[in-house]
C-alpha cells in the first residue's frame, strides 16, 4: 500500500479569498488546520501566488476623481433611514427603554460627522 499520510484536497480558494480579506498565511493555516509550509506547499503545487494582491489598479487620484463625483449628502434629510443608522444604534435603538434618549444620541452622531440637520 501507499505510505506516508493520505492525501488530501484544501481549500485554496477559500484561503486566497481570506488571504484579500486581510488574514494573514498563519492565520489561515491555524483556521485550516495545517501548517503555513503545508499551505504554502499546496498553494505552489497548483501554481498559485502566495504575496497580497493589489486592492485596485486605480491610482490615488483616480480614487479621488472618484469619490469627488459621488453626490454625498448635504443634509440629515438626504439620507434613508435604514442606511444613515448602523446596526449598532439601530440595536441600542430597539433595545432602549428611552428612544427619546437614543435618537439624540443618533443625532449627535450624525453631527459629529458634519452632517447638517
Amino acid at each position: 500500500g501507499a505510505r506516508g499520510r493520505p492525501a488530501y484536497e484544501l481549500d485554496l480558494d477559500r484561503a486566497i479569498l481570506l488571504h484579500d480579506l486581510g488574514n494573514t498565511w498563519q492565520d489561515i493555516a491555524v483556521a485550516i488546520g495545517v501548517s503555513r509550509s503545508t499551505l504554502y506547499k499546496h498553494m505552489e503545487d497548483r501554481g498559485l501566488p502566495t504575496a497580497r494582491r493589489e486592492w485596485s489598479d486605480l491610482t490615488d487620484d483616480e480614487i479621488d476623481e472618484l469619490v469627488s463625483e459621488f453626490p454625498w449628502p448635504t443634509h440629515l434629510s438626504e439620507l434613508p433611514l435604514s442606511s444613515a443608522i448602523s446596526k449598532h444604534a439601530r440595536f441600542i435603538f430597539r433595545g432602549s427603554e428611552s428612544r427619546k434618549v437614543c435618537a439624540g444620541w443618533i443625532v449627535s452622531e450624525f453631527l459629529s460627522d458634519g452632517l447638517v440637520l
